[in-house]
């Protein structure tokens, strides 16, 4: 019997020690990290993506257990980024149409610079939920250089979910290749894009503040 509950307590503090890895374990050299940590996890995001029917509903929780405590986000974003030509606009706005406009944005490493802080500040914003979304009012702005990508609310406020975010930008991407474009949301209220900061970007947002509804707040 004293072996036996000796034996218990051995299995039950491996189990823990795999459950809690040491930070002592983690990988430190770039291009093992990169091989497997960053590049899995693009892999998970694209896949999940590819599928209008969206049937990983637990995606981002997945996501953040596989890349744990590296510092990988940049990374991370840039590689989906590069891998817009194979994600698709979920069910629900399989049927929206992308509007592509004149500007052309002058540096694309500004836009996808926006991009990636624009999926980021997402993240962060509810990281402990592990959801992936983010509630926001009027207007949600990002700009890296000359490129601005926004988010706008003619409603009473939004929560965009990431999933849908890196859709409709793979979306605009892929309609736009070489300008900036939008996706509006009508049921939803919502407006989203990129365009150039050197054009009259302010006014894609303002011009929709007479059609918002009064809110309570």
């Amino acid at each position: 019997m004293h072996f036996l509950n000796t034996l218990i307590t051995i299995v039950a503090a491996t189990r823990l020690i795999n459950a809690y890895p040491q930070v002592n374990s983690l990988i430190t050299d770039r291009d093992e990290i990169r091989k497997n940590i960053t590049l899995p996890a693009v892999e998970k995001i694209i896949t999940a993506l590819e599928d209008p029917d969206r049937k990983i509903p637990d995606l981002w929780e997945q996501v953040y257990s596989q890349v744990g405590s590296y510092n990988v986000w940049n990374e991370i974003w840039t590689e989906v980024i590069h891998g817009f030509h194979r994600i698709k606009l979920p069910k629900y706005l399989e049927t929206k149409k992308v509007s592509c406009n004149d500007d052309k944005p002058e540096s694309k490493e500004d836009y996808e610079r926006s991009l990636i802080l624009l999926f980021e500040s997402i993240r962060q914003s509810h990281i402990s939920n592990l959801h992936g979304d983010q509630r926001y009012s009027h207007d949600l702005v990002l700009t890296s250089g000359t490129v601005m990508a926004y988010g706008c609310d003619y409603g009473c406020g939004q929560t965009i979910h990431l999933s849908d975010l890196i859709a409709i930008h793979a979306a605009i991407m892929n309609s736009c290749p070489d300008n900036g474009g939008s996706l509006g949301i009508d049921e939803w209220r919502a407006l989203y894009g990129v365009r150039s900061t050197l054009s009259d970007a302010w006014s894609t947002c303002v011009r929709r503040t007479e059609d918002r509804p009064k809110c309570k707040h």
